[in-house]
């Protein structure tokens, strides 16, 4: 999924995730088990 991400840095893939509004993190690793499941979530 995110295997070739040109933005990958190592074996992660930094994502910008939003704890609460204003609170923006960036560079966040995301699990591959947590991304899998979103992504089957937004699809269902």
């Amino acid at each position: 999924m995110t295997r070739r991400d040109k933005k990958r840095t190592g074996a992660d893939v930094p994502f910008v995730l939003v704890a609460a509004p204003g609170d923006v993190r960036h560079g966040q690793p995301v699990a591959a088990d947590d991304l899998r499941a979103a992504v089957e979530e937004l699809v269902a």
